[in-house]
């Protein structure tokens, strides 16, 4: 189902990306390119390439990222409460969790996280392809989840695990 979803807004966007202004599509291909005559795109492009010290912005977004997550799931209740989810929904929801609530926000941060994805991957690249970027990029996500500790079936795993496989395979 989320295969078939994401082929579904993959198809939607390319069709609706047919009606944006032809000047900003380059080459006549479906690659739609920042105008590198504005200022502001340049300093786009400069924060998806540019580094503090050594250690790239996008880095830097990555780990902070991750120590929030690392806090959510592990701090407050929040977090033991997605896990309790995750791990046997029924189980949570006999004990009072409201299961559509934690549904509803993991599902809302991931779509934050999708969102700031994409910008920080057209930030760093200048430009988007919508048929073709991030194409077959599922089953690095899957390996890199699998090899970071998750567990396919729910509730268990840790934050801190995806970051350190992350960051062994970026070298």
């Amino acid at each position: 189902m989320t295969l078939a979803t994401m082929l579904i807004f993959r198809s939607l966007s390319q069709y609706i990306c047919q009606h944006i202004n032809k000047a900003l599509i380059g080459g006549g291909s479906s690659v739609y390119r920042m105008a590198s005559d504005i200022s502001s795109y340049q300093s786009f492009y400069r924060l998806g390439n540019g580094k503090a010290a050594t250690v790239p912005y996008v880095g830097i977004f990555l780990i902070l990222i991750t120590i929030v997550f690392v806090y959510l799931s592990t701090g407050p209740k929040f977090g033991k409460k997605i896990y309790a989810v995750g791990s046997n929904h029924k189980s949570a929801l006999l004990s009072g969790i409201n299961v559509s609530l934690m549904k509803i926000s993991v599902f809302v941060a991931a779509g934050v996280l999708v969102g700031l994805g994409a910008f920080l991957w057209i930030a760093m690249n200048a430009s988007c392809d919508p048929a073709t970027t991030g194409k077959s990029y599922e089953m690095y996500v899957i390996a890199a989840v699998v090899l970071g500790g998750i567990s396919m079936s729910g509730g268990k795993g840790q934050c801190l695990g995806d970051l350190l496989d992350t960051l062994k395979n970026a070298g």
